[in-house]
C-alpha cells in the first residue's frame, strides 16, 4: 500500500507539472481541461483507498497553495471526489465499464463543482459559474478515456498489486521474473 501512495504522489506531481506547462495549449475560450482531476479519478479507479485519499489531499493542497483566494475549495472538491470514488468502488459500481464511466463522471463533476461553488458563495452568485462548471466538466470528460487508456498501465506498473517491493527491488513483481 505504501508503494501505491508513492506512485500516486508521483503521478499527481507529474500531471500537475504537465498542466502548468501545457495547459494553456488546450484552452478553448478560456476553458481548460483539468488534468489534475483526471489524475485523481484515474487513481480512484486503479489504486487502493489510501492512495486515493492521499493523492486527493496532496493535489488539493498543491492547488490551494498555488491558487489565489481562499484556501480549501480545491482540496474539498478532490476529497469529495475521492470519497465518491471509494464509496462507489466499495458498493460495486466500478466493477463494469459503465460503472467506471459513472464513477469517473461523478468524480470529475464533484471536483470541478466544489471550487466554483465556493467562489459563488464567497463572491456572490454569477451566471457564468454554472457555465464554467458545465464547460470544465464536459471538456475534462472528453479527455477521461484517452487519459485512462494511456496512463492507467503506467500507474499499474508503478504500484503492483502484490505485497513485494515492486519497483524498488527491480520489478520483481513481473510475472515469471520474481
Amino acid at each position: 500500500k505504501q508503494m501505491s501512495v508513492l506512485a500516486a504522489f508521483g503521478f499527481v506531481f507529474i500531471i500537475a507539472s504537465f498542466q502548468a506547462v501545457s495547459g494553456p495549449a488546450y484552452a478553448i475560450y478560456g476553458i481548460r481541461p483539468d488534468f489534475i482531476i483526471l489524475s485523481i479519478v484515474t487513481i480512484g479507479i486503479l489504486l487502493p483507498p489510501p492512495a486515493i485519499y492521499a493523492s486527493a489531499f496532496f493535489a488539493g493542497a498543491l492547488l490551494d497553495a498555488l491558487s489565489p483566494g481562499v484556501a480549501g475549495p480545491h482540496m474539498t472538491g478532490f476529497l469529495l471526489s475521492a470519497l465518491l470514488m471509494v464509496r462507489g468502488r466499495r458498493m460495486g459500481i466500478g466493477a463494469t465499464a459503465k460503472g467506471k464511466a459513472l464513477l469517473v463522471s461523478a468524480g470529475i463533476l464533484a471536483a470541478s463543482a466544489a471550487p466554483q461553488t465556493a467562489r459563488w458563495i464567497l463572491e456572490g452568485p454569477e451566471l457564468d459559474s454554472a457555465l464554467v462548471i458545465a464547460a470544465t466538466f464536459a471538456y475534462t470528460t472528453l479527455f477521461a478515456y484517452p487519459f485512462f487508456r494511456v496512463l492507467g498501465p503506467a500507474i499499474c506498473w508503478a504500484a503492483p498489486r502484490r505485497n513485494d517491493y515492486g519497483i524498488i527491488r527491480g520489478r520483481a513483481s513481473w510475472p515469471g521474473l520474481g
